[in-house]
């Protein structure tokens, strides 16, 4: 089959998708609490597609389809369910406006279901030109660690996948509508929240002799960690040591026998991960001993880094110029944000891709997680038949997949 053919049902399912679509984003849930949108997405699947499974521990639905037609190769596809804790500004007087207070997809996850959606029911209308198994999920819980993916695994939604690849898109506002972006090998960042607790004696800020000052050590620690990265790596994407929060609760003449501060730690490389989190100890206990006081420092590990498989990203990114032309077909830049579908990679070589939703206008170019974020409808086409096309151009080879590698 031709690559314009999927694009010509996504674009008959349009009006389909943007109901699905206006449906999901009314009625956004928080992660791990996603049961309703779980029912939203089993109404709207196709019939007679295989398996079809949900677990009662978690809002997750996952499910294989065998294709009737050649091929025995298997292919998974995934997208994610969770909205975030946001308050939607909607001044521009949207209809499908969130209508649960303080919650909203403003990560385009209600985009990432309705666009696998209509690549299953683009997958239906040829079923009987494909043969190989279809991996579908539909995961809750990726906006909040520990992240919905492990729990995924460990209910088996993976486990037909025999030899892979899993492939995601996620919205980006960053690029145009019609186009898709792949970038082979390290992509995004672990993410790894960092919790420091420094004690001292405090007192009165205007008798400092005999103090132990946990505020002049959270300044010194503050400074140093952000520059940690420079001292260890020379390399072009160093890892990230940032500081978010500070609690120091003095006066103006008053010192704090106790400073609180929270941050994250990024990083591309597995190994830059480990070396960092020493080091960081490390410099805590240089810093203490320095100022008298005492530092606790916690890492709480979330995201792995993501890392495309390279050889299945070049040979997905080449369907996808054949259905999209080579012009809107982009190379994305590394993202030092995280993603757990990272874990996935324990099972299935990765593809993760960005779909371009912002509107030639100028419209809907507002970031990820802003209150006024939203995609032009024209994306829905190009997601549906970016994922349906690709699952295709594998379903319908032999097992060894050596053509799409």
């Amino acid at each position: 089959m031709k690559p314009d053919w999927f694009l010509e049902r996504a674009r008959h399912y349009l009006s389909w998708m943007q109901e699905k679509r206006a449906l999901f984003h009314r009625f956004p849930e928080l992660s791990f609490e996603e049961w309703e949108t779980r029912k939203r997405v089993l109404e709207a699947l196709p019939s007679n597609i295989g398996e079809i499974h949900s677990s009662e521990k978690h809002a997750g639905l996952w499910g294989c389809w065998k294709g009737k037609g050649p091929g025995d190769a298997t292919l998974g596809l995934r997208a994610d369910m969770d909205a975030l804790p946001i308050e939607e500004d909607a001044k521009d007087g949207r209809s499908y406006a969130s209508r649960h207070k303080g919650i909203m997809h403003a990560c385009g996850h209600d985009v990432h279901m309705t666009c696998l959606l209509g690549a299953l029911h683009i997958l239906k209308d040829c079923e009987q030109d494909w043969g190989g198994e279809l991996s579908f999920i539909f995961q809750p819980g990726e906006e909040k660690l520990p992240g919905g993916a492990n729990a995924m695994m460990q209910s088996g939604a993976l486990d037909k996948l025999k030899s892979g690849p899993l492939l995601a898109l996620h919205v980006f506002p960053e690029a145009p509508v019609g186009t898709l972006g792949f970038r082979p090998g390290p992509y995004m960042a672990s993410t790894d929240e960092l919790h420091i607790q420094i004690k001292g004696s405090g007192g009165h800020a205007a008798l400092p002799k005999g103090m132990t000052n946990p505020v002049m050590a959270a300044a010194e620690l503050t400074t140093k960690l952000y520059e940690l990265p420079n001292t260890l790596f020379d390399k072009a994407f160093l890892p990230i040591v940032a500081i978010g929060k500070i609690n120091a609760p003095g006066a103006t003449n008053v010192i704090p026998a106790l400073v609180q501060m929270e941050g994250t730690i990024r990083c591309l490389k597995t190994e830059d991960r480990a070396l960092l989190h020493a080091s960081i100890q490390g410099l805590a206990k240089e810093v203490a001993q320095k100022h008298r006081v005492a530092i606790d420092v916690r890492i709480e590990k979330g995201y792995p880094p993501l890392e495309n498989d390279p050889e299945y990203t070049l040979a997905m990114k080449q369907k996808a110029q054949e259905l999209l032309g080579s012009s809107q077909v982009l190379d994305l830049p590394v993202r030092m944000t995280a993603e757990d579908f990272a874990f996935y990679a324990k099972k299935a070589p990765l593809v993760f891709m960005r779909l371009g939703t912002a509107s030639p206008d100028g419209r809907n170019q507002h970031s990820v997680h802003h209150p006024a974020f939203d995609v032009d409808p024209e994306c829905f086409v190009y997601g549906a038949a970016s994922l349906a096309w690709l699952a295709f151009s594998r379903l319908s080879m032999p097992s060894t997949g050596e053509e799409m590698k």
